[in-house]
Parts: C-alpha cells; sequence; structure tokens
C-alpha cells in the first residue's frame, strides 16, 4: 500500500507499506531530510492502525542492513 503526502511534513512523506505477519500490522521506510531513514512498524489495519515503533538509521547502517535483508531473501529464494 502506498500513503499519501499530507503536506510538507516530513513525518508524512510518501512512503510504501508492506504486511507483516507477526505482530499483524505493516512495515515502512521513510527517507528522512535529515539524512536517515526511519523503518515504521505498524500495527492494527485501516482506522485501527497506528504507529507502533520506529527506529532511525545513518547511510551507512541503512546499507548495510539493506544488504543484510537481500542476503536472506535471496536464500529464501533458492528454493522455489
Amino acid at each position: 500500500m502506498v500513503h499519501p503526502v499530507h503536506g510538507q511534513d516530513p513525518e508524512k512523506m510518501v512512503h510504501r507499506t508492506y504486511k507483516t505477519l507477526d505482530p499483524a500490522g505493516e512495515i515502512a521506510v521513510v527517507q528522512r531530510p535529515e539524512g536517515v531513514l526511519k523503518v515504521v512498524v505498524y500495527t492494527g489495519s485501516g482506522e485501527k492502525q497506528k504507529e507502533h515503533f520506529s527506529i532511525k538509521l545513518d547511510r551507512q547502517a541503512a546499507f548495510d542492513f539493506a544488504m543484510e535483508m537481500l542476503q536472506h531473501a535471496y536464500r529464501l529464494g533458492e528454493g522455489l
């Protein structure tokens, strides 16, 4: 799902969410204007959806984390 822009507030920048299994909800990555990435976990859905927690990563940590996720996703797909 893609969440729309709501004005100029950087907390409301466009971001794509992905459904999570546990906890049930969605996860998103949002690029912040100060040069960091914010990973947000939402729980619930629809009107009951709320931000459960978020973390911020600097450029290097975000890159390393992304590479780690790609390696694991690749291994999951090898058996298909």
